[in-house]
């Protein structure tokens, strides 16, 4: 649907597939005839597909994700360690960055905290960060290997 995986542009979620990814996408969705099943990881997205032609001879699943939100309060360790948050990915909109950046915001000032954030992040993601949350409290390691950056959270 689109080639970005992301259908977002120019700051919102797309409601339509925009001509750019119609024309990107043409063989992708041809090709899809020749799928048996595809699993989609909610009702809605999978309807988004089938709905715009993809997948429209296979037989198809619904498996969720594994993320259940909601809001808990979490006991941190004894004075002395730090409580570590950490993202690993592409730090951008679509993929709700911000909600993350406003959690941590929320955090008790006597609790001993950091955010350690690994991938692609832009400008004005990097700005949102920092305004948000003290330059001491976040770790910003760019693209690392997911080996370095699971030691350290």
């Amino acid at each position: 649907m689109c080639p970005k995986a992301t259908m977002f542009k120019r700051g919102q979620n797309c409601k339509t597939q925009c001509i750019d990814c119609k024309i990107l996408t043409l063989l992708k969705k041809h090709n899809t005839k020749k799928i048996n099943q595809v699993v989609g990881i909610s009702n809605n997205v999978l309807k988004k597909h089938l709905d715009m032609g993809f997948f429209n001879k296979s037989k198809n699943i619904v498996i969720y994700n594994g993320f259940k939100n909601s809001k808990k309060t979490i006991k941190t360790k004894p004075i002395g360690n730090q409580f570590i948050v950490g993202y690993i990915g592409q730090m951008a909109k679509h993929k709700g960055i911000e909600i993350l950046f406003n959690s941590v915001h929320k955090i008790n000032t006597d609790v001993n905290w950091k955010l350690i954030l690994a991938g692609k992040i832009n400008d004005e993601t990097t700005g949102i960060a920092k305004g948000l949350i003290q330059e001491n409290k976040v770790e910003f390691l760019g693209y690392t290997q997911s080996k370095i950056f699971y030691a350290q959270v």
